[in-house]
């Protein structure tokens, strides 16, 4: 709907892929990196083995902490938070928003409405 005029598109075969060209390996899948925002960092305490597919989800840009519990705490810098607790919310009950309060409280809240 935001387009006006014409598209033209390229000539056919005016460019080749590479053959080992992967999109994804280019996309990251991180809207909580979305935004024009300032970065809050948001702290999540995961159960021990949970912590792997997390952390490669959030990427090079989170820091993490291994617990001698076996738990891991990872901070996530994220413009847009709710990003974070969706994705969060997928760990079900392994994974804990520790902060900051307004990313703790929108979790606890969204959890209360599901279970109601």
């Amino acid at each position: 709907d935001r387009i006006e005029d014409d598209i033209e598109a390229g000539t056919p075969g005016a460019f080749t892929v590479p053959a080992d060209f992967r999109a994804d390996a280019y996309l990251e899948d991180r809207p909580w990196a979305y935004g024009g925002g300032r970065a809050t960092d948001v702290t999540v305490q995961l159960d021990h083995g949970y912590d792997v597919g997390f952390l490669a989800a959030v990427g090079e840009d989170a820091t993490f902490e291994h617990r001698p519990d076996g738990s891991t705490v990872v901070t996530v810098p994220a413009v847009e938070i709710r990003a974070v607790v969706d994705f969060v919310l997928g760990f079900l009950d392994h994974a804990e928003v520790l902060g900051p309060p307004e990313a703790r409280d929108l979790i606890v809240r969204l959890l209360e409405e599901r279970a109601a």
